[in-house]
């Protein structure tokens, strides 16, 4: 089996604006930063 080198995490997330999945490579942290500034709009 070979082994996969410097992949990047990949996460989907529910947009709030137009419902639909979308998918981030983003930190989590930055990702969830990022969210919370969003919803305090």
């Amino acid at each position: 089996m070979e082994e996969q080198v410097h992949k990047k995490p990949i996460r989907s997330y529910e947009c709030e604006k137009c419902s639909a999945w979308h998918l981030t490579s983003m930190p989590y942290e930055v990702w969830k930063e990022l969210e919370k500034n969003q919803k305090n709009k």
